[in-house]
């Protein structure tokens, strides 16, 4: 387990030997435990939302949609996106994208399909400034995405 330090927090990135072994673990092991990355307060609120959701998965017999693919007890859950489980030390904290930078490169930006229609793309300029995004899909029916 890596833990940052107060500098590194207000710095916004980590020192280069933490972020290499970081990475390197990330490239060798596809993971990395980084404490002090975001609040205990978010922590504590995410753990109870996740339990709390488990618990009323486990509790009704009929399997959700992932678990009619994979099984039963199979659960896939995914951060509640609604206040006041957004908050910025998860979403626009500069050492997470910091060592996303790192390991997909400079310009990387991330993508996924995030429910109900909706796809999200995180990117991380190496350059501050204003960004035009442009998108495109092989699919009539993607809405240019």
């Amino acid at each position: 387990m890596y833990t940052i330090s107060k500098q590194e927090q207000d710095d916004g990135q980590l020192n280069p030997s933490n972020l290499e072994r970081i990475v390197s673990d990330i490239n060798m092991q596809g993971y990395a435990v980084v404490a002090n990355l975001v609040s205990e307060e978010s922590c504590r609120l995410l753990l109870d939302s996740v339990l709390e959701d488990a618990h009323a998965i486990r509790t009704d017999d009929t399997l959700t949609p992932h678990e009619k693919l994979t099984g039963k007890g199979h659960l896939q859950l995914g951060l509640r996106r609604c206040a006041p489980y957004v908050r910025p030390d998860l979403l626009t904290n500069p050492v997470i994208e910091h060592i996303v930078a790192s390991v997909l490169g400079n310009n990387a930006w991330l993508g996924f399909y995030n429910g109900n229609g909706q796809f999200v793309i995180r990117f991380t300029p190496s350059l501050s400034g204003n960004w035009i995004f442009v998108t495109s899909s092989s699919e009539d029916d993607a809405g240019g995405l």
